[in-house]
């Protein structure tokens, strides 16, 4: 399996010289530029969008989050392009899981306008054949591979929606 890289950095490294050898003579300094990513992973949400990018920023623990504010908000990562997916890994603090009536559900669309509920090992659009639930993170295996481009966690309670909180989302080929 290799973790797709939802964090992407763009470095760009410019000499600034200094004293003789800095300068190529003609008053110019030289400049070297990685190449820019033109797409990749990106997370917004429906609710308190700035802080969406937290969901792929690497870090599975608490103290950075997104939450919702009512039901059905939703935070939602663009892969940047259509990718194949053997599973979903999401971080959150919600160890009471529940597949029949969860507060939070997770689904997948590979064009974020038609989306299939997954990380139930029963039911869903999008069934896992494994799934394990431990301290809050959700680690869906799908029976098969998923050709998707966005995946999102969307909240369902109706009371202290707030408290749920996503840490990461992790795609999985």
């Amino acid at each position: 399996m290799r973790l797709i890289p939802i964090v992407l950095a763009t470095l760009s490294l410019t000499a600034c010289g200094g004293g003789s050898g800095g300068s190529s003579g003609d008053g110019t300094i030289g400049t070297k530029t990685t190449e820019a990513v033109a797409t990749g992973p990106v997370a917004t949400a429906t609710y308190d969008n700035d802080s969406a990018a937290v969901v792929i920023d690497g870090n599975t623990q608490p103290d950075m989050f997104w939450s919702g504010n009512i039901t059905d908000d939703a935070v939602t990562v663009d892969l940047g392009s259509l990718q194949s997916i053997n599973q979903l890994n999401v971080y959150t603090n919600n160890t009471g899981f529940s597949t029949t009536q969860p507060n939070l559900v997770i689904e997948v669309s590979a064009d974020a306008q038609s989306w299939s509920r997954t990380a139930d090992l029963t039911g869903g659009d999008v069934p896992c054949s494994s799934l394990q639930l431990s301290g809050g993170t959700f680690r869906c295996t799908f029976g098969s591979t998923q050709t998707i481009r966005y995946a999102r966690v969307r909240v369902t309670a109706t009371e202290n929606i707030g408290l749920y909180q996503v840490y990461e989302v992790e795609a999985v080929q």
